[in-house]
């Protein structure tokens, strides 16, 4: 038996006399198969997502409160140590102005052990000098007293010398009083001699006190220890001495606060080291002896041989 075509079938099946209207049959199924299609679709797009208990809401809203609330506890603790670790800036001080802050260094011999704490201040100290140059016009030596208040001081020197050498002015900073002395040039001890060249500084309150000598581009500087803090027993630490000239050797200077006072003077140098002082050649192991008084100082000049 014959079949019949698709249109044949359209035309028994829908009554369609003509290729017009089969055509007309064809649009109109498929515009209603894209409407069915767009139904499908649009039925999918509106279906609302399943809704989140409200149990778990509240569990990541707690727990995200928690995470901001040590972040920002953090921050606060870190911004809090970085202020206290920054140390203020100290007040600034007038053109020409000098403070001298005291010293906390401990000696282990000390005969006023009720006063350790106050480390290198004090109210009495001996002062003595190293010549930072020969040319004495153009060297300057000072001393700067210094306290936290207002406060008195007396110079003693030797007898054989005049207290014209010394010269004192008074100043105040805004954070201590302190007063400065310039000291003559002939009171710098000489090469390996012993002569009477101490100067003696007591002081109303506690203070504090530093020599200065300073030649052009040089300056060196002293923390002076009060005499109830000194002791008997001392390790040098010298350069290594020349052997051209006076005053290129290596130096130190030793001064007495009492009278009859007995100085030895042992050297370590190297094995095969010869050294010269006042005219007399010493090696590792020899002594060197000296008797100072009261005020007295000796400065050595060590020369290699």
């Amino acid at each position: 038996m014959k079949g019949f075509s698709e249109k044949e079938d359209y035309y028994m099946d829908y009554g369609v006399e003509g290729d017009e209207d089969y055509e007309q049959l064809q649009v109109q199924s498929r515009e209603t198969r894209n409407i069915e299609q767009m139904n499908v679709f649009g039925d999918a797009f509106q279906q609302k997502p399943p809704k989140r208990s409200l149990k778990r809401v509240l569990v990541v809203l707690v727990i995200i409160t928690l995470l901001l609330g040590l972040v920002t506890t953090s921050v606060l603790l870190f911004l809090e140590k970085t202020k206290t670790d920054e140390k203020p800036l100290p007040t600034p001080l007038a053109i020409n102005e000098f403070v001298s802050y005291p010293c906390k260094t401990q000696l282990s011999k000390s005969t006023d052990k009720g006063n350790a704490d106050l480390g290198s201040r004090g109210r009495s100290f001996l002062v003595s000098f190293i010549q930072n140059h020969n040319d004495g016009n153009t060297t300057n030596r000072t001393i700067i007293v210094s306290s936290k208040t207002d406060f008195n001081i007396t110079v003693a020197l030797p007898e054989s010398q005049s207290s014209n050498l010394i010269s004192i002015s008074s100043h105040r900073s805004n954070v201590a009083s302190f007063k400065k002395l310039n000291v003559h040039y002939s009171l710098v001890p000489s090469y390996s001699a012993i002569e009477s060249k101490g100067i003696i500084i007591n002081t109303s309150v506690t203070s504090s006190v530093l020599s200065l000598t300073e030649y052009r581009l040089s300056s060196d500087t002293t923390t002076v220890f009060p005499m109830d803090k000194l002791s008997t027993n001392y390790i040098i630490s010298t350069a290594t001495p020349s052997n051209s000239y006076l005053g290129s050797g290596s130096h130190f200077t030793v001064a007495s606060m009492k009278d009859n006072t007995h100085v030895s003077i042992e050297f370590v140098a190297d094995h095969d080291t010869t050294i010269l002082l006042q005219g007399r050649s010493y090696g590792r192991g020899d002594t060197f002896n000296i008797i100072l008084n009261r005020y007295q100082t000796f400065k050595s000049d060590i020369m290699l041989i």
